[in-house]
């Protein structure tokens, strides 16, 4: 599992767990310490560097001093983390990719700055906006994390640190600006193909796999790769509990007309009861909620060698909303929604108000750095929903099986793509644009987004009649009577209830929260919220996680 713990300073910090800091082991006298499992670390005489991610191109040398390594990072593409000490001068630099994707977290002490890849080497109270986040949107917001006085550092930054005064040098390397002139399509492709190819010279050589859904991104990436005439394996992963295992249909139809080899991956429906999901929840630091998503599930199914995933392209190259204002309210829980009661109810009415407010003045101040329009909206979005709730897989998760390789993450294709206005991507108009100009064959399979089905140029009978079935299907799952009038099952075919959600160490009383009492009408959401809290502290316990009888 790669994790890495780095202490810079002769003081004991009072933040890290006493097993992280039992751990660290001196890389130099008296200055600095570090712990490195399965971190790629480069070496040359006492300097040394640590990679994580997958910069492009690929690092294999160690620069000579702290100046050339601040000279040469911020050159770098791609997700990546660079930590590069200078013995001699006793410098720490520090750098991350440009839209801070590859996670680090770092705490500033009064004899001490520690670092780390997991926010679980940390204690610490809980951090009310980071909770109140949380349970509003699923996810941390900006730089915050769960617990206070831990800070995700943000993206594109270069930190220089003394190891003698701790004295920081920090700064921005790169912020977005909108092209003067409005990208063509052909110029979006051409860049994205460059971004690509960028890749493919990083890392060659080895087996390579592509998680292909039913969707846009990950059709629009296997054609280009098909283009290329790269050899692809396909882990296709059966949506079991939506629209009658639409999107997998769709997966293996486009795997077949390229010609691609795949897997159908089918999921266990106990999966949330098991110890897999724990271990889920542990390389993920548990800072999403997870219970019932079905990408929490599919670390199980990552093999080692290099995939090909599509999540940039998903919050670039198309809009969902007109503005900031229509984001929030779509997507923001407001305090009189009902997970707010539940809330209440987990934690008690004073600590949830109290995340709430701590959460809310967090989120207009986040809110102010973008304009409220639908380039706004998408800014916000790739800046908070995807770097602190997708990300989380590919570059936490997916990393300690594979390599992760994700398309289009050069300046220069997220400069061009989000450059296009927002009414030119909004219902995949950009996507489709594309097909049409280069991919014709990729619109013939009809396109999974959500619960909609876009049969798009797909004359086949057999799609029309199998669009007609889902929408009877869904329809029932929702309507009962109807149900029962069609002959229809209502019976769900999702994942099963967690046996977590039943475990007695969600009722007792943990601090200031106060104690739950065991009913069969106990509401589901408030036992939601105790599991994300008990794991929280669980992960920092040098035990391990225990809940329900298992353990990890």
């Amino acid at each position: 599992m790669s994790n890495m713990v780095i202490k810079l300073g002769r003081a004991k910090s009072e933040k890290l767990t006493a097993k992280a800091a039992a751990a660290l082991q001196p890389v130099s006298p008296g200055s600095l310490f570090s712990i490195d499992t399965r971190v790629p670390v480069l070496r040359s005489g006492d300097n040394l560097l640590y990679v994580l991610g997958s910069p492009l191109p690929a690092v294999t040398t160690v620069p000579e001093n702290w100046q050339q390594a601040i000279a040469q990072f911020t050159s770098y593409e791609g997700d990546f983390l660079l930590i590069y000490w200078d013995n001699a001068a006793g410098k720490l630099v520090v750098c991350n990719d440009f839209l801070g994707f590859q996670p680090l977290y770092w705490v500033k002490e009064a004899g001490a700055i520690c670092f780390s890849n997991k926010t679980s080497v940390f204690q610490g109270e809980a951090d009310l906006a980071g909770w109140g986040a949380f349970i509003a949107m699923g996810h941390t917001l900006a730089n915050d994390t769960l617990t206070r006085d831990v800070a995700r550092i943000p993206p594109a930054s270069l930190l220089v640190i003394d190891a003698g005064t701790l004295e920081i040098t920090d700064r921005c390397y790169w912020q977005f600006q909108p092209l003067s002139r409005t990208p063509t399509v052909a110029g979006v492709v051409e860049s994205y193909g460059a971004a690509i190819d960028l890749a493919l010279d990083s890392y060659s050589g080895q087996a390579q796999g592509i998680l292909l859904s039913g969707g846009y991104d990950s059709r629009l990436l296997a054609y280009m790769l098909h283009a290329r005439q790269i050899p692809l394996a396909a882990s296709i992963i059966s949506h079991h509990d939506e629209n009658l295992d639409a999107d997998a249909r769709s997966a293996m139809a486009i795997a077949r007309q390229l010609g691609f080899p795949f897997q159908l991956h089918e999921p266990d429906k106990a999966f949330f009861s098991s110890t897999d999901y724990l271990q889920y929840l542990q390389v993920s630091d548990s800072e999403v909620q997870s219970l019932y998503l079905f990408i929490s599930q599919l670390l199980q199914f990552i093999q080692p060698g290099v995939y090909w995933e599509g999540i940039l392209p998903g919050f670039t190259l198309k809009s969902e909303f007109a503005s900031q204002s229509e984001l929030q309210s779509i997507t923001i829980k407001p305090f009189s929604h009902p997970l707010w009661r539940a809330a209440e109810s987990a934690f008690g009415k004073e600590l949830a108000a109290e995340m709430w407010q701590a959460f809310s003045q967090r989120l207009d101040t986040e809110s102010a750095r973008y304009p409220d329009s639908g380039e706004g909206a998408d800014l916000f979005r790739l800046a908070n929903r995807a770097r602190n709730r997708i990300a989380v897989n590919p570059f936490k998760v997916f990393q300690h099986q594979a390599r992760i390789l994700t398309p289009g993450m050069t300046r220069d294709f997220v400069q061009t793509v989000m450059s296009v206005p927002t009414a030119a991507k909004c219902h995949e108009q950009l996507y489709k644009a594309i097909f049409k100009q280069y991919f014709p064959a990729a619109l013939t399979v009809p396109l999974v987004h959500g619960t909609q089905i876009d049969l798009a140029n797909s004359s086949r009978p057999a799609d029309y009649l199998f669009r007609l079935r889902v929408f009877i299907h869904n329809q029932c799952q929702q309507r009962p009577r109807l149900a029962k009038l069609l002959l229809q099952s209502t019976k769900r075919s999702g994942f099963l209830p967690s046996a977590f959600l039943n475990a007695a160490e969600l009722l007792s009383a943990t601090g200031s929260l106060p104690e739950l009492t065991a009913s069969a009408d106990t509401d589901e959401k408030v036992l939601r919220l105790r599991f994300y809290w008990h794991i929280w502290q669980a992960l920092r316990d040098p035990n391990g996680i225990r809940i329900a009888g298992k353990s990890l």
